[in-house]
């Protein structure tokens, strides 16, 4: 298997990670739902807001999955003022040129 293929299969396989996630969301979500409206009204219970919480992280993270792939594990570039320790360009030169 070369490179590209094995980064592609990577790429497939967070993606459709992305979507599994989402759909444990939407059923969670949706059993949620299901608990809150054929309930009496009542105060949310530690267990409701924890399905709410769950249901939240999943579909964010499973959102993020979907659109970016493994592009999520791409470096980006932090300007020196920011950066932890100072960085170098590869050249060598202290201060990228301007």
């Amino acid at each position: 298997m070369a490179g590209g293929d094995r980064s592609r299969a990577r790429d497939l396989t967070l993606r459709v990670l992305g979507l599994l996630l989402m759909a444990v969301a939407a059923l969670g979500l949706r059993h949620l739902s299901c608990i809150m409206h054929v309930a009496m009204r009542h105060a949310a219970t530690p267990a409701e807001l924890g399905i709410a919480g769950i249901g939240f992280m999943d579909l964010s993270t499973g959102a993020v999955l979907i659109f970016l792939g493994i592009h999520i594990f791409d470096e980006v570039p932090v300007s020196e003022r920011w950066s932890q320790s100072p960085v170098r360009p590869a050249d060598g030169r202290s201060h990228p040129s301007r």
